[in-house]
């Protein structure tokens, strides 16, 4: 495990991380609550060629003049400009050093402690709140007193936990802890206590914003008079911080550095945490960082590859899905939405569109389950990650 390490992201103060449905109710801007797996790989390679001294401008853009400078940074960040998620590298070299990286997750340690103590993941969308009838919160809405799942195909009434199907309710705005994900993957009754709300983690925080606009990709971005949005960010609650597990082809004397992250560039301390014998044993009990320590891990399903599973076996995505074609072999499937996002380049231009089924949906198979035009990359930066229950 000599080069495989915890890297955590702890927000300063606000943060916005935009997606394509980031002005889906119109003159509002909401920030996603999870960084994109592109964003934490740039500050990765960013902070190694800045702590390698392959910056140049300002300590902004790798170094191009100079004995060797163009082949070093190759070597240690790769070769994929990130223009495109299925961009073609014909060396194959495209994160260098960088293996691969797990998703994101959410750490939970407190001040002084070397290491986390828990790792949070989104509980599924067939996850949904138990209310009380008869008595309301301090929102007015019916008390939330527990966790079901709700009835999602044919096979889901031999386990006898499914409550009646109930497909309209809202999945649970909840993440879930080792102890959730431990009941969840043994079909046991789930615990509300295993579980925290979003509410807990993130802290609502918003500004008002302007649109831009250029008229050329040479010209710099004009505010548009009187065209206010808007904006609504995030902080996260004291003890909680982002994490990714990441594996290196070498070993580095990697330094705790600064980084922005996300289009509006909030500051956030990057805290370096080799995995050793005294903190692996806290991964490899928790039912799924554990799949992250492998090297040749990438799920139970990434979409490169045909994969044989059992009759009525169940995948949770537990990242992002990216994807150009028919995913076939699914019987049923919990997929809240679908959505098509964009890449954009440093040069604003935009790249091919993608179709994404989020974290947390789940899809039902009995047989052969395959994936066509499937793109080379999003495995590696800890997308297409699905897990079998």
């Amino acid at each position: 495990m000599a080069e495989t390490y915890l890297i955590t992201f702890k927000p300063v103060g606000r943060f916005y991380f935009g997606t394509s449905q980031s002005f889906s109710e119109g003159f509002f801007a909401r920030s996603s609550h999870f960084p994109p797996q592109t964003t934490l790989l740039g500050a990765l390679r960013f902070s190694l060629l800045k702590q390698n001294n392959l910056l140049d401008g300002g300590n902004r853009y790798p170094k191009k003049n100079g004995a060797g400078v163009v082949d070093d940074v190759k070597k240690l960040t790769g070769e994929a400009s990130m223009q495109s998620i299925n961009e073609e590298v014909g060396s194959g070299n495209y994160f260098g050093t960088i293996k691969k990286i797990s998703p994101v997750f959410i750490c939970q340690q407190k001040t002084g402690d070397p290491f986390p103590k828990d790792f949070f993941f989104p509980v599924p969308f067939d996850v949904i709140y138990k209310r009380y009838e008869n008595e309301r919160d301090e929102n007015g809405e019916k008390k939330i007193i527990g966790l079901e799942r709700i009835f999602v195909n044919e096979y889901s009434d031999k386990s006898g936990i499914y409550s009646a199907k109930r497909t309209k309710e809202f999945s649970a705005d909840s993440l879930g802890n080792n102890l959730f994900w431990e009941t969840y993957f043994n079909n046991n009754n789930l615990e509300l206590s295993h579980t925290i709300r979003y509410k807990e983690v993130f802290v609502d925080d918003s500004q008002p914003g302007i649109s831009r606009e250029r008229e050329n990709i040479a010209t710099k971005r004009t505010a548009i008079e009187g065209k206010f949005y808007i904006k609504k960010d995030y902080r996260l609650h004291k003890d909680f911080s982002f994490g990714i597990v990441v594996h290196f082809t070498q070993e580095f004397n990697l330094k705790n550095d600064d980084v922005f992250l996300g289009g509006e560039r909030s500051l956030f301390k990057m805290t370096f945490i080799k995995i050793n014998e005294q903190n692996i044993g806290v991964l490899q009990n928790h039912s799924i960082m554990k799949r992250f320590l492998g090297e040749k891990d990438f799920g139970d399903f990434d979409g490169s590859k045909k994969i044989n599973l059992e009759k009525e076996s169940k995948l949770v995505f537990i990242s992002p899905f990216f994807g150009a074609g028919k995913i076939d072999g699914v019987a049923h499937s919990v997929i809240n939405e679908i959505y098509s996002p964009r890449m954009i380049g440093a040069d604003s231009r935009k790249t091919d569109t993608y179709n994404v089924i989020p974290s947390r949906s789940i899809i039902y198979t009995n047989g052969v389950l395959k994936i066509e035009n499937t793109f080379p990359m999003p495995k590696l930066m800890g997308y297409n990650f699905a897990i079998k229950f």
